[in-house]
């Protein structure tokens, strides 16, 4: 049944009793919007295995639990986005760095917690970072400036400290960054200057 289906589009609906379990078996899916969708569900770990998804876009429900370890190994992922869910939690998984086509990443209005994985320097495709308003802590991590094609980065709202690098240098393609409310020091790197 829909075996075949590569694109879903279900935004603006009201599918509070729906599980995302529910789309589990639609293992040819590739596109996955659901963007005020009212699920009122956790995201499973079986999402992890349909292997085709390029675009995961659940923004603007009332999700809960936390991101599955499976997301990593969603090889062709190169959107994801559960911002604005309000209830998500827990830390940033650090299999998702094996998720090596991600260029999107956005989990903010949430309450994750915990720090950014070192390993996402592996995530060379990425340019979008967005974790703003969670409680993410800990210092900024120079594994990030290997994102040379970084070009919005917003960790705004959360508990990071230290200093800001300045091998953010680096990032050659960056137009928008956010880190307000957050407890860095220091002085700023010269470029930002």
């Amino acid at each position: 049944f829909l075996t075949s289906l590569t694109f879903i589009d279900l935004s603006g609906n009201q599918l509070r009793h729906t599980s995302i379990n529910a789309f589990c078996d639609l293992t040819a899916l590739e596109i996955f919007h659901a963007i005020e969708s009212d699920f009122h569900t956790s995201i499973p770990s079986c999402l992890g295995t349909m292997n085709r998804l390029t675009v995961v876009d659940l923004e603007y429900n009332r999700l809960t639990g936390s991101l599955p370890n499976s997301l990593g190994s969603l090889d062709k992922l190169s959107y994801f986005s559960v911002g604005y869910c309000n209830f998500m939690s827990g830390p940033i998984p650090s299999t998702l760095c094996d998720a090596l086509q991600l260029a999107t990443f956005g989990i903010e209005a949430n309450q994750f917690t915990g720090t950014i994985p070192t390993c996402v320097n592996k995530l060379t495709n990425m340019n979008t970072l967005t974790l703003s308003s969670n409680q993410l802590s800990g210092s900024f991590p120079s594994a990030l400036c290997d994102m040379i094609w970084m070009s919005s980065f917003n960790i705004g709202g959360n508990m990071f400290d230290g200093t800001i690098p300045t091998c953010i240098n680096q990032w050659t393609h960056i137009y928008t960054m956010d880190i307000y409310y957050n407890k860095f020091s220091g002085t700023l790197p010269l470029s930002l200057t």
